[in-house]
């Protein structure tokens, strides 16, 4: 995977837009989630409409720092606002759901 420079670079110059990175990671965690189960919850609705707008900003020449437009994930201890926090935990007495 590439570091969080690179894809920043990526981004600055052109060559990639964060729509393409999110689909790249998506294709990526659909081709290996179900081999390591390391992911809980994805919001892929709220994931496209942040992708869509962060490349309609950087585009348009707003730069809102090194992570703008960057994918990334949470880890179920966090508490995210209308996110589940599960903690990897199955006796918490739930079934995991289906990610796409």
């Amino acid at each position: 995977m590439d570091s969080i420079q690179s894809l920043y670079q990526s981004i600055r110059e052109g060559s990639t837009t964060p729509i393409s990175l999110l689909d790249k990671y998506l294709e990526r965690i659909k081709l290996i989630d179900p081999i390591i189960n390391a992911w809980e919850f994805l919001d892929l609705k709220q994931a496209k409409a942040d992708a869509i707008i962060a490349t309609k900003e950087i585009a348009s020449g707003l730069n809102r720092g090194k992570l703008h437009g960057i994918p990334f994930g949470v880890k179920d201890i966090i508490d995210v606002n209308d996110w589940p926090t599960r903690a990897g935990c199955m006796s918490l007495g739930y079934e995991k759901p289906a990610l796409f």
